[in-house]
Protein backbone atom coordinates (compact mmCIF):
# COMPACT_ATOMS: atom_id res chain seq x y z
CA UNK A 1 0.00 0.00 0.00
CA UNK A 2 1.18 3.42 -1.09
CA UNK A 3 1.87 6.01 1.90
CA UNK A 4 0.76 9.54 1.35
CA UNK A 5 4.07 11.49 1.40
CA UNK A 6 4.16 13.93 4.31
CA UNK A 7 5.98 17.39 4.23
CA UNK A 8 8.41 17.28 7.04
CA UNK A 9 8.19 20.26 9.04
CA UNK A 10 11.23 22.59 11.35
CA UNK A 11 10.61 23.04 14.94
CA UNK A 12 9.78 26.74 15.34
CA UNK A 13 12.91 28.28 16.96
CA UNK A 14 15.22 26.01 13.53
CA UNK A 15 12.66 27.57 11.30
CA UNK A 16 13.28 31.42 12.70
CA UNK A 17 17.23 30.02 12.37
CA UNK A 18 16.62 29.29 8.44
CA UNK A 19 14.71 31.88 7.24
CA UNK A 20 17.25 34.52 9.03
CA UNK A 21 20.18 32.90 7.00
CA UNK A 22 18.02 33.24 4.10
CA UNK A 23 17.91 37.11 4.71
CA UNK A 24 21.77 37.17 5.20
CA UNK A 25 22.13 35.51 2.38
CA UNK A 26 19.29 37.89 0.35
CA UNK A 27 21.30 40.73 1.77
CA UNK A 28 24.60 39.74 0.69
CA UNK A 29 23.54 40.06 -3.03
CA UNK A 30 25.87 42.02 -5.59
CA UNK A 31 24.93 45.61 -7.12
CA UNK A 32 24.81 48.73 -6.57
CA UNK A 33 24.32 49.17 -2.74
CA UNK A 34 20.49 50.52 -1.89
CA UNK A 35 19.57 54.04 -0.75
CA UNK A 36 19.25 54.39 3.15
CA UNK A 37 15.78 54.70 2.89
CA UNK A 38 15.27 51.69 0.79
CA UNK A 39 17.10 49.79 2.34
CA UNK A 40 15.42 50.38 5.62
CA UNK A 41 11.95 50.06 3.52
CA UNK A 42 13.31 46.80 2.42
CA UNK A 43 14.28 45.63 5.76
CA UNK A 44 11.00 46.06 7.25
CA UNK A 45 9.46 44.31 4.45
CA UNK A 46 11.66 41.53 4.87
CA UNK A 47 11.97 41.50 8.98
CA UNK A 48 8.32 42.94 10.16
CA UNK A 49 5.28 43.03 7.47
CA UNK A 50 4.55 39.62 8.16
CA UNK A 51 3.81 40.21 11.57
CA UNK A 52 3.45 44.10 12.10
CA UNK A 53 2.00 44.99 8.62
CA UNK A 54 3.05 47.16 5.48
CA UNK A 55 0.82 49.88 7.54
CA UNK A 56 2.63 48.90 10.78
CA UNK A 57 -1.12 48.63 12.56
CA UNK A 58 0.28 44.84 14.02
CA UNK A 59 -2.37 42.14 14.21
CA UNK A 60 -4.43 40.06 15.95
CA UNK A 61 -4.05 37.98 18.98
CA UNK A 62 -2.36 34.50 18.60
CA UNK A 63 -4.77 31.36 18.67
CA UNK A 64 -3.32 30.83 22.22
CA UNK A 65 -4.57 33.64 23.32
CA UNK A 66 -1.50 36.10 23.49
CA UNK A 67 -1.62 39.48 22.30
CA UNK A 68 -0.74 40.47 18.73
CA UNK A 69 2.23 42.41 17.44
CA UNK A 70 2.27 45.94 18.54
CA UNK A 71 0.51 48.68 16.67
CA UNK A 72 3.41 51.05 15.39
CA UNK A 73 0.45 53.21 14.68
CA UNK A 74 -1.06 53.51 18.46
CA UNK A 75 0.45 57.00 19.90
CA UNK A 76 0.19 55.30 23.53
CA UNK A 77 2.85 52.53 22.41
CA UNK A 78 5.12 55.54 20.59
CA UNK A 79 5.04 57.85 23.75
CA UNK A 80 5.77 54.44 25.94
CA UNK A 81 8.93 53.24 24.14
CA UNK A 82 12.06 54.35 24.26
CA UNK A 83 14.85 54.21 21.06
CA UNK A 84 16.77 51.88 23.80
CA UNK A 85 13.70 49.67 24.28
CA UNK A 86 12.94 49.20 20.98
CA UNK A 87 16.48 48.59 20.51
CA UNK A 88 16.50 45.88 22.94
CA UNK A 89 13.06 44.38 21.44
CA UNK A 90 14.86 43.97 17.90
CA UNK A 91 17.98 42.63 19.45
CA UNK A 92 16.49 40.06 21.80
CA UNK A 93 12.86 39.69 19.94
CA UNK A 94 9.69 39.49 22.90
CA UNK A 95 6.44 38.37 23.11
CA UNK A 96 6.69 35.92 19.92
CA UNK A 97 8.99 38.08 17.95
CA UNK A 98 12.18 36.41 17.12
CA UNK A 99 15.70 38.03 18.02
CA UNK A 100 17.18 39.94 15.33
CA UNK A 101 20.18 41.22 17.38
CA UNK A 102 22.37 38.43 15.66
CA UNK A 103 21.47 38.89 12.15
CA UNK A 104 20.96 42.87 12.08
CA UNK A 105 24.28 44.75 12.28
CA UNK A 106 23.51 47.82 14.39
CA UNK A 107 22.98 50.48 11.78
CA UNK A 108 20.20 48.16 10.52
CA UNK A 109 18.79 48.04 14.07
CA UNK A 110 19.36 51.75 14.19
CA UNK A 111 17.28 51.66 10.57
CA UNK A 112 14.31 49.68 11.65
CA UNK A 113 14.12 51.97 15.13
CA UNK A 114 13.88 55.01 12.60
CA UNK A 115 11.28 52.87 10.36
CA UNK A 116 9.00 52.30 13.77
CA UNK A 117 9.37 56.06 15.10
CA UNK A 118 7.74 56.54 11.17
CA UNK A 119 4.21 55.04 12.15
CA UNK A 120 4.05 57.47 14.68
CA UNK A 121 2.33 60.52 13.28
CA UNK A 122 1.06 62.65 16.05
CA UNK A 123 4.66 63.48 16.81
CA UNK A 124 7.06 66.15 15.31
CA UNK A 125 9.81 64.37 13.29
CA UNK A 126 12.39 62.85 14.86
CA UNK A 127 15.92 63.30 14.96
CA UNK A 128 18.14 60.37 13.44
CA UNK A 129 18.97 57.80 16.12
CA UNK A 130 22.60 57.58 17.05
CA UNK A 131 24.23 54.29 15.85
CA UNK A 132 25.63 52.45 18.85
CA UNK A 133 28.55 51.32 16.96
CA UNK A 134 28.96 55.43 17.09
CA UNK A 135 28.16 55.60 20.93
CA UNK A 136 30.21 53.14 22.00
CA UNK A 137 28.34 50.39 22.02
CA UNK A 138 29.72 47.13 20.88
CA UNK A 139 28.21 43.87 19.64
Amino acid sequence: MARDFVAPTLPRPMAMGVACVVLLLLGCSKGPPPSPETEEEDLFHTACVRCHGKDGTGGPPDSLGHPGPRNFTDPAFQRSRTDDQLRLAIEDGNRGMPAFGAVLTPRQIDMMIAHVRKFDTSAPPRAKPASSAASGGSR
